[in-house]
Protein backbone atom coordinates (compact mmCIF):
# COMPACT_ATOMS: atom_id res chain seq x y z
CA UNK A 1 0.00 0.00 0.00
CA UNK A 2 2.63 2.31 0.97
CA UNK A 3 4.38 1.66 -2.34
CA UNK A 4 1.38 2.11 -4.34
CA UNK A 5 1.08 5.72 -2.74
CA UNK A 6 4.68 6.39 -3.14
CA UNK A 7 4.40 5.78 -6.98
CA UNK A 8 1.03 7.94 -6.85
CA UNK A 9 2.86 10.62 -4.93
CA UNK A 10 5.52 10.45 -8.18
CA UNK A 11 3.54 10.42 -10.45
CA UNK A 12 1.76 13.66 -9.22
CA UNK A 13 4.74 15.35 -8.83
CA UNK A 14 5.80 14.69 -12.47
CA UNK A 15 2.19 15.92 -13.69
CA UNK A 16 3.01 19.13 -11.10
CA UNK A 17 6.35 19.91 -13.05
CA UNK A 18 5.00 19.68 -16.42
CA UNK A 19 2.14 22.29 -15.66
CA UNK A 20 4.81 24.29 -13.72
CA UNK A 21 7.34 24.24 -17.13
CA UNK A 22 4.52 25.16 -19.48
CA UNK A 23 3.64 27.85 -17.30
CA UNK A 24 6.61 29.81 -16.37
CA UNK A 25 9.37 31.24 -18.02
CA UNK A 26 11.71 28.08 -16.74
CA UNK A 27 10.15 25.78 -18.91
CA UNK A 28 11.26 24.77 -22.47
CA UNK A 29 8.35 25.04 -23.58
CA UNK A 30 7.92 28.55 -22.74
CA UNK A 31 11.39 30.29 -23.32
CA UNK A 32 12.64 28.63 -26.13
CA UNK A 33 11.93 30.79 -29.72
CA UNK A 34 15.28 29.54 -31.59
CA UNK A 35 15.23 26.62 -33.94
CA UNK A 36 19.01 24.84 -33.83
CA UNK A 37 19.02 23.71 -37.35
CA UNK A 38 17.28 25.91 -39.46
CA UNK A 39 18.78 24.23 -42.71
CA UNK A 40 15.35 21.51 -42.19
CA UNK A 41 13.14 25.03 -42.64
CA UNK A 42 11.05 24.56 -45.53
CA UNK A 43 8.12 27.25 -44.78
CA UNK A 44 7.84 30.27 -42.91
CA UNK A 45 4.20 31.72 -42.00
CA UNK A 46 3.53 35.37 -40.93
CA UNK A 47 0.23 36.23 -39.97
CA UNK A 48 -1.30 39.10 -38.45
CA UNK A 49 -5.09 40.36 -38.69
CA UNK A 50 -5.61 41.69 -41.69
CA UNK A 51 -2.62 39.61 -43.74
CA UNK A 52 -0.79 36.76 -44.25
CA UNK A 53 1.93 35.64 -46.16
CA UNK A 54 4.12 32.25 -46.59
CA UNK A 55 7.66 31.76 -47.42
CA UNK A 56 8.20 28.40 -49.04
CA UNK A 57 11.55 26.72 -50.14
CA UNK A 58 12.07 25.38 -53.55
CA UNK A 59 15.07 23.53 -55.11
CA UNK A 60 15.73 26.54 -56.72
CA UNK A 61 15.24 29.31 -53.52
CA UNK A 62 12.53 30.72 -51.69
CA UNK A 63 9.26 31.80 -52.71
CA UNK A 64 6.38 34.59 -51.42
CA UNK A 65 2.98 32.61 -51.06
CA UNK A 66 4.14 30.43 -54.25
CA UNK A 67 4.35 33.02 -56.51
CA UNK A 68 7.19 35.27 -55.97
CA UNK A 69 10.56 35.20 -56.21
CA UNK A 70 11.71 35.95 -52.25
CA UNK A 71 14.60 38.47 -51.47
CA UNK A 72 17.60 36.11 -50.81
CA UNK A 73 19.27 38.12 -48.21
CA UNK A 74 15.81 38.73 -46.59
CA UNK A 75 15.28 35.27 -46.49
CA UNK A 76 18.48 34.91 -45.04
CA UNK A 77 18.40 36.94 -42.55
CA UNK A 78 14.96 35.96 -41.04
CA UNK A 79 16.73 32.30 -40.56
CA UNK A 80 19.77 33.61 -39.10
CA UNK A 81 17.09 35.59 -36.57
CA UNK A 82 15.54 31.79 -36.19
CA UNK A 83 18.84 30.19 -34.73
CA UNK A 84 20.13 32.79 -32.93
CA UNK A 85 17.22 34.50 -31.10
CA UNK A 86 17.92 34.18 -27.61
CA UNK A 87 15.72 35.94 -24.12
CA UNK A 88 17.60 38.75 -22.86
CA UNK A 89 14.55 39.61 -20.22
CA UNK A 90 11.07 38.65 -19.18
CA UNK A 91 8.23 41.44 -19.30
CA UNK A 92 6.99 42.68 -16.20
CA UNK A 93 3.00 41.63 -15.84
CA UNK A 94 1.79 45.60 -15.97
CA UNK A 95 4.06 46.20 -19.03
CA UNK A 96 2.37 43.25 -21.14
CA UNK A 97 -1.21 44.46 -20.24
CA UNK A 98 -0.45 47.66 -21.14
CA UNK A 99 0.65 46.27 -24.12
CA UNK A 100 -2.30 44.51 -25.43
CA UNK A 101 -4.87 47.18 -24.03
CA UNK A 102 -3.05 50.09 -26.49
CA UNK A 103 -5.08 49.91 -29.93
CA UNK A 104 -1.95 50.40 -31.93
CA UNK A 105 -0.27 47.21 -30.85
CA UNK A 106 -0.02 44.71 -33.81
CA UNK A 107 -0.07 41.29 -33.11
CA UNK A 108 1.37 38.24 -35.28
CA UNK A 109 1.49 35.08 -35.32
CA UNK A 110 4.85 32.66 -36.60
CA UNK A 111 4.59 29.26 -37.80
CA UNK A 112 8.23 27.52 -38.71
CA UNK A 113 7.75 24.14 -40.63
CA UNK A 114 9.80 21.04 -41.74
CA UNK A 115 7.83 19.81 -44.19
CA UNK A 116 4.17 19.70 -42.73
CA UNK A 117 5.25 19.60 -39.05
CA UNK A 118 5.47 22.60 -37.02
CA UNK A 119 8.90 22.87 -35.33
CA UNK A 120 8.66 26.22 -33.84
CA UNK A 121 5.80 28.83 -33.33
CA UNK A 122 5.39 31.41 -31.05
CA UNK A 123 3.03 35.21 -30.93
CA UNK A 124 4.89 38.85 -31.46
CA UNK A 125 3.65 41.99 -30.11
CA UNK A 126 4.80 45.35 -31.77
CA UNK A 127 3.91 48.45 -30.86
CA UNK A 128 4.90 51.45 -33.23
CA UNK A 129 4.19 53.92 -30.84
CA UNK A 130 5.81 53.58 -27.82
CA UNK A 131 9.64 53.43 -27.46
CA UNK A 132 9.49 49.78 -26.47
CA UNK A 133 10.61 46.86 -28.28
CA UNK A 134 9.19 43.91 -29.45
CA UNK A 135 7.96 41.00 -27.10
CA UNK A 136 7.79 37.28 -28.10
CA UNK A 137 5.57 34.51 -26.06
CA UNK A 138 4.91 30.78 -27.00
CA UNK A 139 1.44 30.38 -26.22
CA UNK A 140 -0.93 32.74 -24.95
CA UNK A 141 -0.96 33.20 -21.10
CA UNK A 142 2.37 32.26 -21.21
CA UNK A 143 5.32 34.51 -20.48
CA UNK A 144 7.00 37.02 -22.56
CA UNK A 145 9.77 38.25 -23.12
CA UNK A 146 12.07 40.51 -24.72
CA UNK A 147 14.41 39.00 -26.99
CA UNK A 148 17.85 39.85 -28.88
CA UNK A 149 20.03 38.48 -31.42
CA UNK A 150 23.72 38.72 -29.43
CA UNK A 151 25.92 40.50 -31.46
CA UNK A 152 23.10 42.67 -33.27
CA UNK A 153 21.64 46.19 -32.03
CA UNK A 154 18.14 45.55 -34.51
CA UNK A 155 14.71 44.43 -32.44
CA UNK A 156 14.24 41.10 -33.85
CA UNK A 157 10.79 41.03 -33.73
CA UNK A 158 10.61 43.71 -36.72
CA UNK A 159 11.96 41.18 -38.93
CA UNK A 160 8.80 39.08 -39.07
CA UNK A 161 6.77 40.75 -41.45
CA UNK A 162 3.43 40.03 -42.46
CA UNK A 163 3.11 41.90 -45.83
CA UNK A 164 4.35 39.81 -48.78
CA UNK A 165 5.84 43.09 -50.26
CA UNK A 166 8.59 43.17 -47.95
CA UNK A 167 9.58 40.18 -49.01
CA UNK A 168 9.60 39.91 -52.85
CA UNK A 169 12.61 42.07 -54.76
CA UNK A 170 11.90 46.23 -55.31
CA UNK A 171 11.88 46.06 -58.69
CA UNK A 172 10.41 47.75 -61.47
CA UNK A 173 12.14 46.81 -64.30
CA UNK A 174 14.04 43.20 -64.81
CA UNK A 175 14.06 43.09 -68.46
CA UNK A 176 15.83 41.47 -71.29
CA UNK A 177 16.39 44.15 -73.93
CA UNK A 178 15.74 42.06 -76.85
CA UNK A 179 12.66 41.33 -75.06
CA UNK A 180 11.47 44.59 -75.46
CA UNK A 181 9.60 45.60 -78.04
CA UNK A 182 7.65 49.63 -77.12
CA UNK A 183 8.49 51.68 -75.22
CA UNK A 184 6.21 55.03 -74.84
CA UNK A 185 7.74 58.02 -72.13
CA UNK A 186 4.91 60.37 -71.99
CA UNK A 187 5.01 63.93 -69.94
CA UNK A 188 1.48 65.13 -69.28
CA UNK A 189 3.11 68.49 -68.76
CA UNK A 190 5.68 68.74 -71.08
CA UNK A 191 4.37 66.76 -74.39
CA UNK A 192 7.51 67.82 -76.49
CA UNK A 193 9.52 65.69 -74.30
CA UNK A 194 7.10 62.77 -74.98
CA UNK A 195 8.67 60.24 -77.12
CA UNK A 196 7.80 56.14 -78.17
CA UNK A 197 10.76 53.58 -79.60
CA UNK A 198 9.74 50.73 -81.28
CA UNK A 199 11.58 47.78 -81.74
CA UNK A 200 10.71 44.89 -84.47
CA UNK A 201 14.29 42.98 -83.68
CA UNK A 202 15.38 43.97 -87.26
CA UNK A 203 14.92 47.61 -86.66
CA UNK A 204 15.06 50.86 -83.77
CA UNK A 205 12.21 53.43 -84.77
CA UNK A 206 11.58 56.55 -82.72
CA UNK A 207 8.94 58.26 -82.92
CA UNK A 208 8.73 62.37 -81.07
CA UNK A 209 6.85 65.37 -82.32
CA UNK A 210 10.21 66.96 -81.50
CA UNK A 211 12.08 64.92 -83.96
CA UNK A 212 11.46 66.74 -87.29
CA UNK A 213 13.22 64.24 -89.88
CA UNK A 214 16.55 64.51 -87.62
CA UNK A 215 18.83 61.12 -88.12
CA UNK A 216 17.90 58.51 -85.97
CA UNK A 217 21.26 57.71 -83.36
CA UNK A 218 20.98 54.03 -83.72
CA UNK A 219 23.35 53.51 -80.76
CA UNK A 220 21.79 55.47 -78.62
CA UNK A 221 18.42 53.91 -79.26
CA UNK A 222 19.76 50.18 -78.61
CA UNK A 223 21.48 51.62 -75.48
CA UNK A 224 18.84 52.75 -73.57
CA UNK A 225 16.63 49.48 -74.05
CA UNK A 226 19.73 48.29 -72.17
CA UNK A 227 18.76 50.61 -69.06
CA UNK A 228 15.91 48.74 -68.35
CA UNK A 229 17.74 45.41 -67.52
CA UNK A 230 17.97 46.18 -63.94
CA UNK A 231 15.95 49.60 -62.02
CA UNK A 232 14.62 49.19 -58.58
CA UNK A 233 12.83 51.12 -56.37
CA UNK A 234 13.94 52.17 -52.77
CA UNK A 235 10.97 50.97 -50.58
CA UNK A 236 7.00 51.05 -50.26
CA UNK A 237 5.30 53.55 -48.90
CA UNK A 238 4.12 52.01 -45.60
CA UNK A 239 4.37 55.34 -43.11
CA UNK A 240 1.60 57.47 -45.42
CA UNK A 241 -1.89 56.73 -45.12
CA UNK A 242 -4.53 55.50 -47.27
CA UNK A 243 -6.22 58.99 -47.66
CA UNK A 244 -2.56 60.31 -48.65
CA UNK A 245 -2.68 57.35 -50.95
CA UNK A 246 -5.29 58.04 -52.95
CA UNK A 247 -4.57 62.27 -53.28
CA UNK A 248 -1.28 61.42 -54.39
CA UNK A 249 -3.21 58.63 -57.41
CA UNK A 250 -5.59 61.47 -58.38
CA UNK A 251 -3.49 63.99 -58.90
CA UNK A 252 -1.60 64.73 -62.01
CA UNK A 253 1.48 61.86 -62.74
CA UNK A 254 5.05 63.71 -63.72
CA UNK A 255 5.77 61.29 -65.89
CA UNK A 256 4.21 57.46 -67.27
CA UNK A 257 6.00 55.14 -68.89
CA UNK A 258 4.84 52.29 -70.74
CA UNK A 259 6.93 49.25 -71.84
CA UNK A 260 5.25 46.91 -73.99
CA UNK A 261 7.66 43.28 -74.22
CA UNK A 262 7.24 40.11 -76.38
CA UNK A 263 5.00 37.73 -73.79
CA UNK A 264 2.97 40.02 -74.43
CA UNK A 265 3.14 41.72 -71.71
CA UNK A 266 3.08 45.75 -70.43
CA UNK A 267 4.39 47.52 -67.53
CA UNK A 268 2.84 50.61 -67.18
CA UNK A 269 5.47 52.91 -64.17
CA UNK A 270 3.39 56.01 -62.52
CA UNK A 271 5.27 58.65 -61.09
CA UNK A 272 4.46 61.47 -59.31
CA UNK A 273 6.22 64.11 -57.95
CA UNK A 274 6.97 64.41 -54.08
CA UNK A 275 6.87 66.54 -50.87
CA UNK A 276 8.76 66.68 -47.64
CA UNK A 277 9.01 68.45 -44.90
CA UNK A 278 12.17 71.00 -44.09
CA UNK A 279 11.75 72.65 -40.78
CA UNK A 280 8.00 74.19 -41.03
CA UNK A 281 7.36 74.30 -44.70
CA UNK A 282 6.72 71.85 -47.46
CA UNK A 283 9.38 71.55 -49.99
CA UNK A 284 9.73 69.54 -53.39
CA UNK A 285 11.50 66.03 -52.66
CA UNK A 286 14.42 66.91 -55.49
CA UNK A 287 15.86 63.01 -54.88
CA UNK A 288 12.90 61.00 -54.95
CA UNK A 289 9.23 60.36 -56.54
CA UNK A 290 6.40 58.60 -55.66
CA UNK A 291 5.57 55.66 -58.02
CA UNK A 292 3.20 52.95 -58.52
CA UNK A 293 3.05 50.31 -61.41
CA UNK A 294 0.18 48.73 -63.57
CA UNK A 295 -2.33 51.12 -62.20
CA UNK A 296 -2.43 49.90 -58.65
CA UNK A 297 -2.85 51.69 -55.66
CA UNK A 298 0.57 50.41 -54.03
CA UNK A 299 2.79 53.50 -53.70
CA UNK A 300 6.74 53.10 -53.82
CA UNK A 301 9.18 55.15 -53.27
CA UNK A 302 11.62 55.64 -56.08
CA UNK A 303 14.71 57.69 -56.69
CA UNK A 304 15.74 59.85 -59.25
CA UNK A 305 19.20 58.41 -59.32
CA UNK A 306 17.27 54.71 -60.37
CA UNK A 307 15.46 56.40 -63.03
CA UNK A 308 17.31 58.86 -64.64
CA UNK A 309 18.78 56.69 -67.14
CA UNK A 310 15.10 56.18 -68.17
CA UNK A 311 13.85 59.51 -68.65
CA UNK A 312 16.16 60.90 -71.68
CA UNK A 313 14.38 63.78 -73.52
CA UNK A 314 13.86 63.30 -77.26
CA UNK A 315 17.69 64.91 -78.39
CA UNK A 316 19.21 61.96 -76.85
CA UNK A 317 18.19 59.61 -79.66
CA UNK A 318 18.80 62.38 -82.70
CA UNK A 319 21.89 62.51 -84.30
CA UNK A 320 23.01 66.97 -84.13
Amino acid sequence: MKRLAGIILIIIIAIVLIIIGKHTPFGADNSVFYVENTEKINRIVIRSQNESVSLAHEPDGWYVNDEHTAKPQAVGFLLKILKDIRIKSPVSDETYSDLLKDGNTKEIEVQVFEDSKIIQSFFIFINNGIEYPGIMQKRKRTKPFIVHIPGYETDPCSHFVSDYRFWIPYMVFELNPASISEIHLHYPDMPDSSFSVINNGDEITFLSSHNKNSGIDTFAAGRYLSYFTYVPFEKWAYDISLHEKDSIAKGNPYFSLEVVTDDPDTITLLTWRRMITEGDRKVEDTDRLWGSLNGGKDLFVIKYYDLDPLIKQPSYFIIQ
